[in-house]
């Protein structure tokens, strides 16, 4: 998809582990915003291409996606940017 530049998907659990969610932070191109058009498209191909269980729960639009080495555009690990979100509880 054009107006997506990067993304990243993370498992967000509750406090007492017992419920987790995927949620799913886009990057967009310039010029775009994740207005529900594109929210819409974006929950389609991700239902036609995997499967409806891989629909995330939350998707969100970030300024970046942060890097270990911006030299590199190495990105962080998967559990490095867990830990980020980790701390906001799970409420809906």
């Amino acid at each position: 998809m054009d107006e997506i530049q990067d993304s990243v998907c993370v498992a967000q659990r509750n406090k007492d582990n017992t419920e987790e969610r995927v949620v799913l932070f886009l990057k967009l191109s310039n010029g775009h915003k994740l207005d529900d058009e594109l929210l819409k498209r974006v929950k389609t191909e991700i239902r036609q291409l995997l499967s409806a269980r891989h629909v995330p729960a939350v998707i969100m639009e970030i300024a970046d996606i942060p890097v270990c080495n911006p030299l590199l555009h190495d990105r962080c690990e998967c559990r490095d940017i867990y830990y980020l979100v980790e701390h906001f509880a799970i409420t809906n």
